[in-house]
């Protein structure tokens, strides 16, 4: 389907449908490759995290109308890279054996996430990075970012980390059990927490410059 995409067939609507199902296979969309009509794909829309299952690592880069990933669970990476619009994150539960589960990194833009998990990976939880644009909001509501931990001595994993230059709204989030911060906050024009819980993160027997709730 992506091959035919870069031929210039994109969905009417932008956004790419995955019905319910058991994948397994790493997921590339690169917006500068081929003849660059991946950029033009709004989104990726799985049937949703309890009926669509993909084993596998889901990188999407260089796309340029906002994007919205959606409705899988991801057993690996997910890594979104210098992609600008609005970013839509929604129903998603990633758990990645090899490293931090959930990164987006330079993006120009606003990002929103809601009812995302990003749970016992060997990393980080989740790194937001879109201080690419001057004033993009982070809003993340019912998400969770628990007992991240890459299991090595002299390490530490952030739950939740955001840098920004815009707004950060955090309601319903968790952020606890993580071997390190359970959330890191930089960079932020203002901030809003309700209703959110950072406890029981830890550094023992690391250093006493870890383990904070929320930073």
């Amino acid at each position: 389907a992506l091959q035919q995409i870069d031929t210039g067939l994109v969905p009417t609507d932008g956004k790419l449908y995955v019905l319910e199902g058991s994948y397994e296979e790493d997921v590339t969309i690169d917006g500068s490759s081929g003849n660059g009509n991946l950029s033009k794909l709004k989104g990726l829309i799985g049937a949703g995290s309890g009926s669509a299952t993909l084993t596998g690592n889901v990188s999407i880069s260089n796309t340029t109308l906002g994007f919205t990933l959606s409705g899988f669970t991801i057993d690996g990476s997910v890594t979104l890279d210098q992609n600008s619009g609005a970013l839509v994150l929604d129903d998603l539960y990633i758990q990645n054996d090899s490293g931090t589960g959930l990164t987006v990194n330079d993006h120009n833009g606003s990002v929103k996430m809601s009812n995302v998990q990003s749970r016992n990976n060997a990393g980080d939880g989740a790194r937001i990075d879109n201080s690419a644009a001057l004033s993009g909001a982070v809003n993340i509501t019912n998400s969770a970012f628990d007992f991240n931990d890459d299991g090595e001595a002299l390490t530490w994993n952030v739950g939740l980390y955001v840098n920004t230059k815009g707004a950060v709204t955090l309601e319903g989030v968790a952020a606890s059990n993580n071997n390190g911060n359970g959330a890191e906050i930089y960079g932020f024009s203002s901030l809003s927490v309700k209703n959110s819980l950072f406890d029981h993160n830890s550094t023992a027997p690391y250093s006493g410059s870890h383990g904070f709730g929320l930073m």
